[in-house]
């Protein structure tokens, strides 16, 4: 038994179908030295958001800078377990000491 809503346009292609995933933006969440464990450079530390249990976690990332030139964090780990993401961020791979905030926007789908 099919059920659910289809909607489609002039032409008949389909344009939305119930049941399909759609990602929905929860927020952005900075990480900053002063929000995370520093050591030798890296920055670890983590932050629980309920969202992460109704759905697959997505995120992108952008980095705001103190000077230029502006070489970004090359190694940047992002994990999601249960309720709690996690991050690695090593600021000595690109060398990137002047990236002051790595900003997440993240959700699920």
């Amino acid at each position: 038994m099919v059920w659910g809503a289809r909607f489609r346009d002039e032409t008949g292609a389909l344009l939305v179908e119930e049941g399909a995933r759609y990602g929905r933006v929860a927020g952005f969440f900075d990480i900053t030295a002063a929000n995370s464990t520093v050591s030798g450079g890296v920055w670890t530390g983590s932050f629980n958001d309920a969202i992460f249990l109704t759905g697959t976690a997505w995120w992108a990332i952008s980095y705001v800078y103190s000077s230029i030139p502006r070489i970004p964090v090359l190694s940047v780990g992002i994990s999601v377990s249960g309720q709690t993401l996690s991050w690695s961020v090593d600021r000595n791979v690109s060398p990137a000491s002047n990236v002051t905030t790595v900003r997440l926007l993240y959700g699920v789908y």
